[in-house]
């Protein structure tokens, strides 16, 4: 019977820390200067440097190189110590669509593509040919969660810690959540 106590204790412990990205699905949360590699499908671009920036492309939050064939690695600044200056705060604003941040003033800054060596856009999908759900990274220089409610065109639900998260939009739930976007392709765009 102890034997039997002792499994379940066990097995019970191991569903909890698979809740934390122990076991099972991957942590959201990269830390504060992971780097990213991987394939980019149906790649025709050249090799040479590869960068992540904002959709303005105005701001460059890491850089690596890819290969002929697609392949890449690229590491992602901290930006708390490496480029504050890319970093904006977080505050929580009421109106029609209210958001509400968990700790106020928290910095933040948002990655939503790569750029290849000549301007081609990657972005991380659920599927090459039609996707509904597109990854994004989000840094913060702290913990942080930031959700809305109200008449909002898009609801967030992000649990956010310090350093470079993973967070999944889904065009068809109109959602962005805090999640690791496992089985997406990275794909350039057309």
């Amino acid at each position: 019977m102890r034997r039997f106590a002792f499994g379940l204790g066990l097995l019970i412990f191991g569903v909890l820390l698979s809740g934390c990205g122990l076991f099972g699905a991957p942590s959201p949360a990269l830390g504060e200067a992971p780097t990213l590699s991987g394939t980019v499908q149906r790649w025709t671009g050249t090799s040479g440097k590869i960068v992540a920036i904002n959709m303005g492309g105005d701001a460059v939050y890491g850089e690596g190189t890819i290969d002929g064939a697609g392949r890449f690695s690229l590491r992602l600044k901290a930006l708390k110590t490496e480029a504050p200056e890319l970093l904006s705060p977080l505050v929580s604003q009421e109106g029609t669509c209210n958001i509400k941040v968990s700790r106020e003033g928290v910095k933040t800054a948002l990655v939503q593509v790569l750029e290849g060596p000549e301007g081609e856009i990657v972005f991380y999908v659920d599927n090459a040919d039609s996707p509904s759900r597109f990854a994004q990274l989000i840094y913060v220089d702290g913990d942080v969660r930031v959700s809305t409610e109200g008449d909002c065109l898009q609801t967030w639900e992000l649990d956010l810690r310090a350093g470079w998260n993973w967070a999944v939009a889904d065009s068809k739930s109109s959602t962005l959540r805090t999640a690791f976007p496992t089985g997406f392709v990275w794909v350039v765009a057309e």
